[in-house]
């Protein structure tokens, strides 16, 4: 139903606002673009593309196109991708990093967008988000008001996009073999998990070599690991038959703070039942 659709983009939009509460307290125009993180600029690609085809549609008065599109880039790239892997980050980072800033960067900017893009079709929810949004001096006073948002051709990279289609296809495959580890009780959340891939294809073997950092982020898993040699107890692949996955709980104890199973867990004397990352966060904000 439409009203589904109309509760997934309101939720979106809670979520950005959820997450900026602090936003107005530095100038976005500050954050460096290096401390992106490639997701980050992915996400941001990404939104140049729904801008460019929602601008066609409107042009085409085929406003049916526009609610699709949008809700489509909300529920697949944005919902069950992006912003449920920015949540370490959001939550677990110190609050003015350059980690956290950096991704509030991107849903400051997803906020803005999305807000001009369905300002047409959803005038009064906009309007109310235009004056909840963080703004800065020249923001228009209200969302009908503003331009049509612009791509922003930093952020184009059509060979990034083939390579992201195949590592969430690695992603997808991953996802598959945890939910069995789930329904049988063995974990709780990926976060539980260790993961060893591998593939049969030189190419992609290659890409999960050069990218398996990437891939521990993209599964969010406690341990991503990429090996030459297939394991006799692998799964093969459903969709990519030539990529085999194990996936497997792991044995590193439990960061009482970010809920990731880490092998740095237990290493700080005054914090043992914190992560590295978690001790430096605290210490920057009790020292």
């Amino acid at each position: 139903e439409m009203s589904d659709g109309y509760r997934k983009i309101r939720n979106t939009f809670r979520y950005f606002l959820g997450n900026l509460e602090d936003y107005a307290r530095f100038q976005p125009e500050s954050t460096d673009l290096a401390t992106l993180q490639p997701i980050d600029r992915w996400a941001l690609g990404q939104l140049n593309g729904l801008i460019r085809d929602v601008t066609a549609a409107y042009d085409a008065f085929e406003f049916y196109r526009v609610f699709q599109r949008i809700y489509q880039f909300c529920v697949v790239d944005l919902s069950s991708f992006y912003l449920d892997l920015l949540k370490d980050r959001l939550y677990a980072e110190r609050h003015d990093g350059p980690e956290r800033r950096a991704a509030q960067y991107v849903l400051a900017r997803l906020h803005d967008v999305l807000a001009r893009l369905l300002a047409p079709i959803l005038p009064h929810t906009m309007e109310e988000l235009w004056d909840l949004m963080p703004r800065g001096p020249e923001t228009p006073s209200s969302v009908h008001l503003a331009l049509r948002p612009q791509p922003d051709p930093r952020f184009d990279d059509p060979g990034r996009d083939a390579l992201w289609a195949k590592l969430r296809a690695v992603r997808v495959e991953v996802y598959r073999s945890l939910e069995k580890l789930r329904v049988a009780k063995v974990i709780g959340s990926g976060q539980e998990a260790r993961v060893l891939v591998g593939s049969d294809d030189s190419a992609l073997a290659a890409i999960l070599a050069e990218h398996s950092t990437l891939l521990e982020t993209l599964c969010a898993v406690s341990e991503f690991r990429v090996s030459e040699s297939r394991p006799p107890d692998c799964e093969p692949g459903v969709d990519h038959p030539g990529l085999w996955v194990l996936t497997t709980k792991s044995s590193h104890p439990k960061c009482d703070r970010c809920w990731n199973l880490r092998p740095t867990v237990g290493t700080s004397a005054e914090h043992p039942t914190l992560c590295a990352r978690c001790v430096a966060v605290v210490e920057s904000l009790t020292g």
